[in-house]
């Protein structure tokens, strides 16, 4: 016979608290740094038992084996989904135009994850562009039981006020799981990889190999605040100088059970330049994200 027992989920409680101010909070709290095994929340058991019953005739006894076997059935593996959108417009002496578009969505299991990104800008200054980027990142990571990952990460980047047409990136990549618990994730990485780029003004796509090195960290607060940081750096194979560094720090807090307030910077550093730009782009985001 065979029995389902249902478990029901929680709920989190709603947390009204500022962006700055869930910064400083988050700050102050300890991390938990001891590794622990993730568990996924059972949603259903399944008990199954089977009598054998055999009776021998030279002996005259019968003999009943009992067997009980319990299935633990873990929940389905969602997609979770959310959208960042921040506009900033001011008027009168200064005129000014910037707003930022978030896509992000994620499938993560304890055997495969799917990270997915997409972020445009665009911005203006007394009618003059001084924004204008858009950029899509896949990752996926088959993870391993002893929180070892290996995957591959791609990259494409437009950006015309750092003077970028296009720049695609394909890197393969191994990495490893330092800190893996149901509220901390902080992982490496490692690997080859390979860069197409064309500069603003250039008909010339360039091409070459590069080394990548990551890291990326996550940390929930509680059920409704959450922070975040990844950085990485990819220096030419032939070149160790030429090289350039993405990275990105932000918070995310619930204001209703789908909207939440979210802040995050952006840095990004060429150490070859394109001709007539600068080094460093820095960008700061205040925004509403809202979870499908």
């Amino acid at each position: 016979m065979t029995h389902s027992i249902l478990t029901p989920g929680t709920r989190p409680a709603i947390l009204t608290l500022s962006c700055l101010a869930s910064a400083l909070i988050a700050l102050g709290l300890p991390l938990n740094t001891r590794a622990q095994t993730a568990t996924n929340p059972i949603t259903k058991t399944e008990v199954t038992t089977t009598v054998i019953t055999t009776t021998t005739s030279t002996n005259s006894f019968t003999t009943t084996n009992v067997t009980t076997k319990v299935t633990l059935i873990p929940p389905p593996v969602a997609w979770s989904t959310s959208a960042t959108f921040a506009l900033t417009v001011t008027g009168g002496n200064t005129k000014t135009l910037l707003t930022t578009v978030d896509f992000n969505t994620q499938r993560i299991s304890p055997e495969n994850e799917f990270l997915f990104d997409v972020n445009g800008t665009y911005g203006e200054n007394n009618d003059v562009q001084n924004a204008q980027s858009l950029e899509g990142t896949g990752q996926y990571n088959h993870v391993t039981p002893i929180n070892l990952y290996y995957g591959l990460k791609l990259d494409g980047l437009h950006d015309a006020i750092a003077g970028i047409d296009y720049r695609f990136t394909a890197a393969p990549l191994a990495g490893y799981y330092l800190i893996k618990t149901p509220s901390t994730l902080l992982g490496l990485e490692i690997g080859p990889g390979y860069v197409y780029q064309r500069s603003e003004g250039s008909d010339t796509t360039l091409s070459h190999a590069t080394l990548r090195a990551g890291e990326r960290f996550e940390h929930k607060i509680n059920g409704t605040t959450k922070i975040w940081e990844n950085a990485e750096i990819l220096p030419q194979v032939a070149n160790l100088g030429n090289y350039y560094t993405d990275g990105e720090i932000g918070i995310n807090t619930a204001i209703t059970k789908h909207a939440g307030l979210t802040c995050y910077a952006d840095d990004s550093y060429y150490s070859v330049p394109a001709v007539g730009h600068l080094h460093n782009d820095f960008k700061l985001v205040t925004g509403i994200t809202y979870k499908f």
